[in-house]
């Protein structure tokens, strides 16, 4: 099923898309990006099927989430996200296999576009 509709978050970030953490404590809004894609796609009553994010950062890049990464996490035993494991699937996806190196994320589950 491909997403529906649009859902905009606009996030002042200090950060490029390399600088994502799991630290509540950073004001720098790269924290907000994982809370973001939990409340979208693992607290959305089963509708995360409809759901697809995309993060645009200030220099041009845009990093995209695509409901399949519910899945691919799920299978994987990781199906209750922490922003820790969510941050690290997210890196993984952009191509740093040095983020967990445990973890498969599938193609077409995250995009990164430089």
């Amino acid at each position: 099923v491909s997403p529906k509709g649009t859902f905009w978050v606009f996030v002042p970030m200090g950060g490029g898309p390399r600088d994502l953490a799991a630290d509540n404590h950073k004001k720098d809004g790269m924290y907000e990006i994982p809370r973001c894609c939990i409340s979208q796609l693992w607290c959305s009553k089963n509708e995360h099927k409809n759901h697809a994010l995309s993060f645009v950062f200030g220099a041009g890049e845009v990093l995209t989430v695509h409901p399949g990464l519910v899945t691919c996490m799920k299978l994987q035993h990781r199906a209750a996200p922490t922003e820790r494991n969510l941050v690290s699937a997210l890196r993984v996806g952009m191509g740093d296999k040095n983020a967990d190196p445990t973890l498969t994320v599938d193609e077409g589950c995250v995009t990164f576009n430089a």
